[in-house]
């Protein structure tokens, strides 16, 4: 009588009968990595220049911060008016915030102490502090928020001239890989880190401007008010005020020369980019001929 035969353990069977193995979990550090970047961490990465300063790419963030931006101009607009509004209360000729006496000094290319001390007389008290509301509001939100935009633009132009690189490469686009990889190489080391610089400089005018503001308060206006409220040489004190002036007029200058600048950086990417994938495009279509020629040939 023979014995029934029986099937070796699963485990054990080895060929194409063998079992497949149930794929587990993935390791943390995949899911980690495979996990977009959140909001939060987009705008932490986008505070400094470092490496995962590439990852803030989402639209989702961008969008967030161009409706920042969009509510930050407004407030700055709103602001305005009641800044020229509140001169206009306290007697000043025109309520127009366009007024070259009524416009914030954010708004100007430099300036000088003597229009400056025009400035906070005209604002008078309530207007200096809708002006301080501008810079609070210019620091918390509207900086942040404009930094956030750009960084996240520029990656996605670097990737789109990654893609035009890859193109004009792959077509023979000699001269349009060239330059689509300068326009790569410039916005991944001059335009992604221009608007983190932008903020910075945003941030030391600001700290000069309300500077200017307070000094004006409680070394001019304050001690009018009340004689001998805060004692020193007059001449001390007018030399001190121009020094701070002349400061915050020089790095208003240099954050409007960096904003130009900017604007012109996004205009040279976007004809390199161009210009790359014309070169790319034609390379390709040259490429693709010769070889339907050198098919009619054989």
């Amino acid at each position: 009588m023979s014995k029934p035969s029986v099937d070796p353990p699963a485990a054990g069977r080895t060929g194409p009968l063998a079992p497949k193995p149930i794929p587990g979990p993935a390791p943390a550090a995949s899911r980690d990595a495979a996990r977009p970047p959140s909001l939060f961490q987009q705008l932490l990465w986008s505070s400094w220049v470092s490496p995962r300063t590439p990852l803030v790419r989402s639209w989702s963030f961008a969008a967030v911060c161009a409706v920042l931006v969009a509510v930050s101009l407004a407030t700055f607009d709103l602001l305005s008016n009641g800044i020229a509004k509140a001169a206009s209360e306290g007697g000043f000729s025109t309520a127009d915030p366009e007024d070259p006496v009524l416009v914030i000094l954010d708004r100007r290319f430099g300036y000088t102490p003597s229009e400056v001390t025009t400035a906070m007389k005209a604002w008078g008290p309530r207007g200096r502090i809708l002006y301080v509301a501008i810079e609070a509001v210019d620091v918390l939100i509207y900086m942040t928020a404009y930094r956030g935009l750009f960084v996240a633009l520029f990656n996605r132009l670097a990737s789109l001239a990654a893609t035009v690189v890859a193109a004009a490469s792959g077509g023979g686009g000699r001269s349009g890989g060239g330059v689509a990889r300068a326009t790569a190489w410039l916005l991944h080391h001059v335009a992604v880190p221009w608007p983190v610089i932008l903020s910075y400089i945003d941030v030391l005018e600001d700290a000069f401007q309300l500077s200017v503001v307070a000094w004006y308060h409680y070394q001019w206006e304050l001690p009018a008010l009340v004689p001998g409220a805060v004692a020193g040489s007059v001449d001390s004190k007018v030399a001190a005020w121009r020094v701070l002036v002349n400061a915050a007029s020089v790095v208003n200058m240099i954050k409007w020369m960096t904003v130009y600048s900017g604007l012109g950086l996004t205009g040279l990417t976007l004809l390199g980019l161009a210009v790359g994938w014309m070169q790319g495009w034609r390379g390709s279509r040259g490429a693709a001929g010769g070889g339907g020629q050198g098919l009619k040939r054989e």
